[in-house]
């Protein structure tokens, strides 16, 4: 469904949603706050693997996953904000203090290639070298 659509048949619980999106359960749905607690221990186990792990779901889920990768840097009542393009696969690598991610652009793929470059992001968390004062700062940009 829609933004669209949903103002047109669900006014009011779209607006429940905008004041509050990590907290908000659409009827018969849960919220993000939920996913988080549901996906804790996927995301433990996520951290025990030592194999490739591929995760396809759909936007919500995807959302929290992302975010626990980012780690200090969104906070939860931004996790609606995160945009996931299509045809695009997100690799997500340890790196020293956070995560390293590269995405591949599936929509660029030839027919006559098996390769293809991906784009790099760090996502160095540096949970040991700053405060808590200097993470919710730096989230806050």
């Amino acid at each position: 469904m829609s933004y669209d659509d949903m103002e047109r048949e669900m006014p009011h619980e779209l607006e429940q949603w905008r004041e509050n999106p990590f907290i908000y359960r659409f009827p018969a749905g849960e919220s993000q706050q939920d996913l988080v607690q549901k996906l804790q221990t996927l995301v433990m186990e996520f951290e025990g693997h030592v194999r490739p792990v591929a995760i396809i779901s759909h936007v919500s889920t995807l959302q929290v996953l992302y975010s626990y990768f980012l780690g200090h840097k969104f906070r939860p009542e931004k996790y609606h904000t995160l945009k996931f393009p299509k045809n695009t696969v997100i690799e997500m690598t340890p790196s020293h203090y956070g995560w390293q991610e590269r995405r591949y652009d599936l929509s660029e793929l030839s027919p006559d290639s098996n390769t293809f470059p991906g784009e790099v992001y760090d996502h160095n968390t540096n949970f040991y070298s700053r405060s808590e004062a200097e993470h919710d700062a730096k989230a806050d940009d």
